[in-house]
């Protein structure tokens, strides 16, 4: 079941963050009744690539609100599989008990990953054992963190969700806002992981690599804020960004619909052709009733039969195109604005031939692109001059 971020956020924070009480503790008994050597055994099951050892050391009873064991969970991570997709793991430097009560102890775990060097205290309580036995401990607190990879198009308006691989795997991809970034999400043990986005044929795909990293105190200060980071849409800080660019795909698609919507301006009514959710203006030689009634009447100013009560100093003694009409494109570069927007391209040039062999050349300027149905559609703009 596809999971949304949101829902995996507070599955992890569950996770990441308990500190005792009902819920997932990690279950693991110290043969010489020294705290530091359970959470020895446990990282060092994490440094061998063995998910499955550390799985079995951790009693994953808490499961999602829709009963699906945590470890099956979409975007939680905590797997053979995705370990061996690691290109470094940790390293495990130093353990050490500071502090050792009857039931309490503080563990500082000392690690290495990708150069860097990260401590934290594992907080484990135990369980005295009888005359005869050692204690039992348990680790309040799983040594996993979160991931978040954000998706970002370079041009917005964007509703199709790309799909997201961490650690080779496909985890959830959602936006707060439809045609803002995209964010990834997934829970992973530590580690150096290769990501990927792949937006479909009109948009070009992109990978890189994401750290993972040990849990140390900020990276729990940063857990706790990033439901609310993502819940407004910005996603924090993102360990990894990852670029959306449109593809010759998406250029193509809007040539393509841009001659299917010049094909449309034969005999439209006053230079205007209506779209799924707008108009487009149509070049000025289009609208032959506004010509010849100008060219006919030298002294008028205006066509009253034109509903657009269009100028007649801007349409006198031009060439009409009538009747049907062949487009064809005659530049095919897709024109970007500079802050990305959807709602100022310039597509194409576009060759005009009537059925007496007239000819006009235009661009399509001020287009305002939307999705419908997985494909990017003109909805607006204008013909104008052909560059």
């Amino acid at each position: 079941m596809r999971r949304s971020t949101k829902a995996l956020i507070g599955v992890g924070l569950a996770v990441v963050l308990l500190a005792g009480g009902a819920g997932v503790w990690a279950l693991m008994r110290d043969r010489g009744g020294d705290p530091a050597s359970v959470v020895r055994e446990y990282l060092d099951a994490i440094a061998a690539g063995d998910a499955t050892k550390a799985n079995e050391m951790v009693d994953f009873a808490h499961e999602t609100e829709s009963g699906e064991a945590l470890t099956a969970a979409d975007g939680i991570l905590l797997n053979d599989k995705a370990l061996a997709t690691a290109t470094e793991r940790i390293k495990v430097k130093q353990v050490e008990t500071i502090k050792q009560s009857e039931d309490r102890a503080l563990v500082q775990a000392t690690v290495t990953l990708a150069g860097e060097t990260f401590s934290y205290g594992l907080e484990l309580t135990g369980e005295p054992g009888g005359r005869f036995e050692d204690t039992s401990w348990r680790v309040a607190k799983p040594y996993i963190n979160i991931v978040v990879v954000k998706v970002e198009p370079n041009i917005d308006g964007v509703d199709v969700p790309p799909t997201a691989k961490i650690a080779g795997q496909t985890v959830p991809v959602e936006n707060r806002f439809p045609g803002k970034p995209w964010f990834a999400v997934a829970m992973l043990y530590p580690g150096v992981y290769p990501a990927s986005v792949d937006g479909g044929e009109y948009f070009v795909a992109a990978e890189g690599e994401v750290l993972a990293k040990p849990l140390t105190k900020e990276g729990a200060d940063r857990l706790q804020n990033l439901p609310i980071d993502l819940l407004v849409g910005n996603g924090g800080k993102p360990d990894l960004v990852l670029p959306l660019a449109t593809s010759d795909g998406f250029d193509e698609a809007l040539v393509a619909d841009a001659v299917r919507v010049g094909q449309a301006c034969a005999g439209a009514a006053d230079r205007l052709v209506r779209t799924e959710k707008g108009l487009v203006i149509c070049p000025k030689q289009t609208a032959v009733s506004v010509i010849d009634y100008c060219d006919a009447h030298p002294d008028a100013e205006r066509n009253p039969r034109s509903e657009g009560n269009y100028l007649c100093e801007e349409y006198r003694g031009l060439t009409p195109l009538r009747g049907a009409l062949r487009v064809e494109a005659i530049n095919t570069e897709v024109l970007r604005d500079v802050n990305g927007s959807v709602f100022n391209l310039t597509v194409g040039s576009y060759r005009f031939t009537d059925e007496n062999g007239a000819t006009h050349e235009a661009a399509l300027r001020d287009v305002w692109v939307q999705w419908f149905e997985g494909k990017p559609m003109i909805v607006d703009g204008s013909f104008d001059e052909a560059y």
